[in-house]
């Protein structure tokens, strides 16, 4: 959901050149304009499911991302239309959230021993970063796919 505010803040300079997309948005109300911010959260969604579901395939994301571009573009949609539109993937976004549940939610928990063994072990373990706050706790900040947590667990 981070990437999409990003993703958002990038386009909003491009409603200051005429005769672009953005700036043509605005000028058929502010409706249309807010319906594109919004319309990025599914987007997004959709995008990270594709990207995960296809092995972390980043050309899967682009290709995604060029033929929903590429189709407005060829079907010269119009700004009503695409209210619909973004109706339509927030629809798909909650099923896929609802059903791959595991890929958007799931936890990881682990052990100070499962630590020490990979590290004994020299193997890597799936956390991106450890910090010893203290002797007995880790902060483990993991990235399960697209979802940050922050987990304190004792050791």
């Amino acid at each position: 959901m981070i990437f999409a505010l990003f993703w958002g803040v990038w386009h909003i300079p491009l409603s200051f050149i005429n005769d672009y997309y953005h700036s043509n948005l605005l000028e058929t109300g502010w409706i249309h304009s807010v319906n594109f911010l919004v319309s990025l959260f599914p987007f997004v969604i959709i995008m990270n499911w594709l990207y995960y579901k296809t092995g972390r395939s980043i050309l899967s994301a682009i290709i995604f991302h060029i033929t929903a571009g590429y189709f407005n573009e060829i079907f010269a949609t119009h700004p009503d239309s695409k209210v619909i539109q973004t109706a339509l993937l927030t629809i798909l976004a909650v099923i896929i959230v609802v059903k791959e549940r595991r890929l958007f939610f799931d936890t990881l928990e682990i052990s100070g021993d499962s630590i020490l063994n990979c590290l004994a072990n020299k193997q890597s373990h799936p956390i991106s970063i450890l910090s010893p706050e203290s002797p007995t706790s880790l902060k483990v900040i993991k990235l399960k796919q697209a979802v940050f947590q922050y987990k304190v667990k004792g050791i």
